[in-house]
């Protein structure tokens, strides 16, 4: 039979006053763990309590003295370990000052605008949202702030919103437009104000109408259209006002200019005009090498491709270098076939029995003749092979000195068409 009490860490076979005490310590045991926790987890809410008080504290005094900048640490420190209301007003407030209404709305979110008022410090947070209308206002002019509905919801229970605002901003959808080939003078403005692009190089527009403005030119309007948040590829219509020009300089009098596979020629100023994009200029002259090259044109942007048709090599030149290669290779492969390998074959013939496989002597006057063929072979195609090396020298010297700058450009360096 199986002992009774049974074997563990705190029961075995003994007497029943040793067991009853082993019963106890494991029971004294349970209790001093179930009582650690509770005074550690509260050690730790004393020091989160204590370090949310600090801030607080210099939260406070930054928002007292209308340094909102400093105040942000502090007060979002102090909601983020403690985060009852005060705290969480004190972080709006600090944000709001400073026009981060995104951040301020989250931590408005969870607070409910009624509640007790009685403490003067959430009166005083409340009486500063409430001067924060107009600056509302202004930064729900357009998509700019980012302020989803229920962001701007939140913001309104403490900061008053006109109705129209309100109407304004219910209504209205904010997207992320795509507009290619802005230069750095063009602004895309809307509602008067100007949008910048952000890091994606994306503008944060409303639903609508805007205005592409390319320096001191007439504004070009714009309508843009999507779903909330939604990214669109903007369309620029070809209008005059958003042509760039692009000025070529060094085209010969007798070149040809070819722009996106058409032809074309520049003005009297050199310029083409031509709308937003990227563009594939070719030029060609007779006698000179083509010229290739990709130009991006922004809106009403002055750009300038610098044309370097340069003459071509002679073709003699080139001949020299191939041909000569070409008989050089073939002088020596010639040497090869026609001298020294029938040599050494006859000469292993001669020398080596076909059935007993020892050396034989053949004589001395079939040796002689296989040698003296060997040699005029080998001055042949060495007289072969020395041409065709001076000949490809000849080219490449040739090639290597050729001048090949362009008339237009040692003289005078543009050459009006």
């Amino acid at each position: 039979m199986r002992p009774w009490p049974p074997e563990s860490p705190c029961l075995c076979k003994a007497t029943p006053a040793r067991w009853l005490s082993r019963v106890l310590a494991c029971a004294a045991v349970a209790v001093a763990a179930c009582v650690a926790l509770p005074v550690t987890a509260r050690a730790e809410s004393v020091t989160d309590r204590k370090a949310a008080a600090e801030a607080q504290d210099r939260a406070r005094g930054a928002l007292q003295a209308r340094k909102w900048s400093d105040a942000v640490p502090f007060a979002v420190r102090a909601a983020t370990l403690n985060p009852y209301r005060l705290n969480r007003l004190m972080a709006a407030v600090a944000l709001s000052y400073t026009d981060a209404w995104r951040e301020a709305a989250v931590w408005l979110q969870p607070v409910e605008a009624g509640g007790n008022v009685d403490d003067p410090d959430v009166k005083q947070m409340l009486a500063l949202l409430t001067k924060r209308s107009d600056a509302l206002q202004a930064a729900t002019q357009d998509c700019s702030t980012r302020l989803t509905h229920e962001q701007f919801a939140a913001l309104t229970q403490f900061v008053p919103a006109s109705a129209e605002v309100k109407a304004r901003v219910a209504k209205r959808v904010c997207l992320r437009a795509r507009l290619p080939g802005l230069g750095s003078g063009v602004r895309v403005v809307q509602a008067k104000r100007t949008i910048a692009a952000d890091a994606e190089g994306l503008y944060r527009v409303a639903a609508g109408r805007l205005e592409v403005v390319p320096g001191n030119r007439t504004p070009v309007p714009l309508e843009v259209r999507g779903e909330e948040d939604q990214v669109v590829a903007v369309r620029l219509p070809d209008d005059p006002t958003l042509r760039g020009s692009l000025m070529v300089r060094g085209l010969p009098g007798d070149g040809e200019l070819l722009v996106d596979g058409t032809q074309t020629r520049p003005d009297a100023a050199h310029r083409l005009t031509l709308t937003p994009a990227t563009h594939e200029v070719v030029a060609r002259a007779p006698g000179r090498v083509e010229f290739r090259q990709s130009v991006a044109v922004g809106i009403a942007e002055d750009r300038t491709v610098e044309v370097r048709l340069t003459k071509e090599v002679p073709v003699i030149a080139k001949w020299l270098m191939g041909g000569g290669a070409l008989l050089a290779a073939g002088g020596g492969a010639g040497f090869w076939l026609w001298g020294v390998k029938p040599m050494q074959d006859d000469l292993a013939a001669a020398t080596t029995d076909p059935v007993t496989g020892r050396e034989a002597s053949t004589g001395y006057q079939d040796r002689t003749a296989t040698v003296d063929s060997a040699n005029r072979a080998q001055w042949a195609s060495g007289a072969v092979i020395g041409v065709g090396a001076a000949a490809a020298l000849a080219g490449l010297y040739w090639w290597a000195t050729f001048d090949d700058t362009p008339p237009e450009w040692a003289v005078a360096g543009v050459v009006a068409p």
